[in-house]
């Protein structure tokens, strides 16, 4: 019957891999026809693997078992395999049964990790239905060692009185004393990797049975560095890898800072931060024979051997002369030395030269006879640049592509309008008085005059608001215009015994030459068309001129009564109502009523005169 057997996990691959096949291949040999054609009856276990919250599990089951004898009689060697939970949580694993097998107690040991680092140890007894359920196969051993398997409650015990004397795959540990790694039984070595440090694909590595998948080049590590055909032990060569570069510090931690490493290499450079000396000969490839300069930071040959071309020596001739050969004028042209301008090109202390093009000047220019500006009628100079304006008679100066007239101080500054001036302070300002012209130094002549003259004018068009003063040349009057833009007339032309008659003093009048004159006092005004008011004018009724006092509303019938009163602390004596005669108010046996005209109307009601 087929075996399986236990390779040594230090071996290299190659020879992990020639021993099984020759071992196999002696199997063979020594198997018996019946047992080569057929093997033991397997069951399929077929299931759903699911996490605690419901969700599909996903990771692998590592299924392990003892030697033992099926029901059948089928010999089975101990061994191990490797399940991966597929999509969806689908598990399927095929198994000889040991239900029934000997020794007695012989159990499958199944280890589900999953990949969100629950693991759980299950105990597997397998009958000969098939298919069948994890749940139909699932067993619970007794206490202690039953028949050489050792239950789990047996290997939890034990295991935690060493469980503080072995490395753990996780957490953070120390290890001390002398670690030593087997070497391998036979004479030759395989490149390998003996330590990893960082594994690039750990689902891979905890598929593989033995957690020895191939070597990758993204993995950090520490091995051997032999001919992919192998090595002697003796020829071994320590190697280190990792997937970008690889770095030694001193006294530093692993930062990837550069002023903190020492040494680094990666793919493309060597670089090191401290000063390197070498004891001995250095040999740089790549590099033809010659003297070594630097460029640019890199070593480089001349491809000439030094002192030569150059380089160095004393010079026994040169132009037909020999001994201390001295240099004079017109041994060389501007062409044959490197960097040097031709005549033409460059500006010399004498004489008078052109300059064209862009000169920057990064310290002072200092002139000592005259600099002539480019001009011109109108002249614009380029952006940054100055000339002179023919025209204008001024120097002109181009800011950000706008060209402006420099003001000269000498000069009166008429025609200069578009120059920006700025007084080097605040000019005196008039407070309580009047500016009557500017000094030279900017300060405002201030004076305090006892008659003020304005002109007279016509009324301003086009002023929609107040704010307007003028001198009607019309009326000769003063107006202004008030608040919604109406022109009104200030002051009188007769007030205050203002008439040439002579009137006694202290007479308040009005009048504007021949014209009938009226005098309205509102007692409400909300807009043009809600008021109401009482007015002193004239009327001419008839051919009959009368001077009349109103009660007037802005809506027709609604004028207030117009009232008598004799002193301010009596009540009002008479009262004429509308469409009324006049009638003693306060009943008063000494009242009457002797007015010639009392008239009461409103815009559109006109009463007839009430006489008594």
């Amino acid at each position: 019957m087929p075996r399986l057997f236990a390779v040594n996990k230090h071996l290299p691959m190659a020879a992990e891999m020639a021993i099984f096949l020759l071992l196999v291949l002696l199997m063979t040999f020594s198997l018996s026809p019946k047992l080569q054609a057929q093997g033991p009856a397997l069951t399929t276990i077929s299931d759903t693997v699911y996490r605690a919250d419901g969700t599909a599990a996903s990771g692998m089951a590592l299924i392990s078992w003892p030697s033992f004898v099926s029901a059948g009689g089928d010999t089975v060697a101990a061994g191990n395999l490797t399940v991966t939970i597929g999509p969806l949580g689908a598990f399927t694993a095929q198994l000889v049964p040991n239900v029934g097998a000997s020794p007695a107690g012989t159990y499958y040991v199944v280890v589900f990790q999953l990949d969100d680092g629950t693991v759980r140890t299950e105990y597997w007894a397998v009958s000969t239905t098939s298919p069948t359920t994890i749940a139909a196969v699932l067993a619970t051993p007794g206490t202690g060692v039953v028949d050489g398997l050792a239950t789990q409650q047996y290997v939890k015990t034990a295991v935690a009185t060493i469980d503080a004397t072995v490395v753990h795959l996780a957490g953070t540990e120390t290890i001390t004393g002398i670690k030593q790694f087997a070497s391998t039984a036979f004479t030759t070595i395989q490149p390998h990797h003996i330590i990893t440090l960082i594994d690039s694909q750990p689902s891979l590595t905890q598929s593989t049975w033995g957690y020895r998948p191939p070597a990758s080049a993204n993995d950090t590590w520490i091995g051997t560095d032999v001919p992919s055909g192998g090595a002697g032990i003796g020829s071994g060569q320590l190697a280190f890898g990792a997937p970008v570069s690889i770095t030694n510090y001193i006294a530093q931690t692993g930062d990837g800072i550069h002023a903190n490493w020492m040494e680094t290499l990666s793919a493309s450079l060597k670089e090191f931060n401290v000063p390197t000396k070498f004891d001995q000969g250095v040999t740089l490839a790549g590099l033809a024979n010659g003297c070594l300069n630097v460029i640019s930071g890199l070593i480089a040959s001349t491809g000439a051997p030094c002192g030569t071309g150059g380089g160095g020596g004393n010079v026994s001739s040169v132009f037909g002369r020999s001994g201390a050969v001295v240099a004079t004028s017109g041994d060389y042209t501007a062409s044959q030395v490197t960097g040097a301008a031709v005549d033409a090109a460059v500006v010399h202390l004498a004489n008078t030269e052109t300059i064209t093009g862009a000169k920057t000047f990064t310290g002072n220019v200092a002139v000592s006879g005259n600099l002539s500006l480019p001009q011109g009628n109108g002249y614009v100079p380029a952006v940054g640049g100055i000339g002179l304006d023919t025209t204008a008679g001024l120097p002109v100066v181009n800011i950000g592509g706008t060209t402006q007239r420099v003001a000269l101080t000498s000069s009166n500054i008429s025609g200069q309008a578009g120059t920006a001036l700025v007084l080097a302070a605040v000019p005196t300002q008039c407070d309580g008085s009047f500016a009557t012209g500017i000094a030279a130094n900017g300060n405002a002549n201030c004076t305090t005059a006892d008659v003020i003259q304005l002109s007279e004018t016509t009324p301003p068009a086009g002023i929609p608001n107040w704010g307007m003063f003028w001198f009607d040349s019309a009326t000769h009057t003063p107006r202004v215009i008030e608040n919604n833009g109406q022109v009104m007339q200030l002051g009188l032309t007769n007030l205050f015994n203002s008439d040439p008659g002579g009137d006694p003093n202290d007479n308040l009048e009005q009048r504007n030459g021949n014209a009938a004159q009226n005098l309205r006092v509102y007692s409400s005004y909300t807009n043009s068309a809600a008021w109401t008011r009482m007015s002193l004018g004239s009327e001419t009724i008839g051919t009959t001129n009368y001077n009349v006092l109103r009660s007037e509303d802005a809506t027709s019938g609604n004028a207030l009564s117009l009232g008598i009163s004799q002193t301010l602390t009596t009540v009002t004596t008479w009262v004429q109502t509308l469409g009324r005669q006049c009638e003693a108010y306060s009943r008063k046996p000494h009242s009457t009523c002797t007015a010639r005209v009392v008239k009461i109307s409103s815009f559109s009601t006109m009463p007839r005169p009430v006489r008594r």
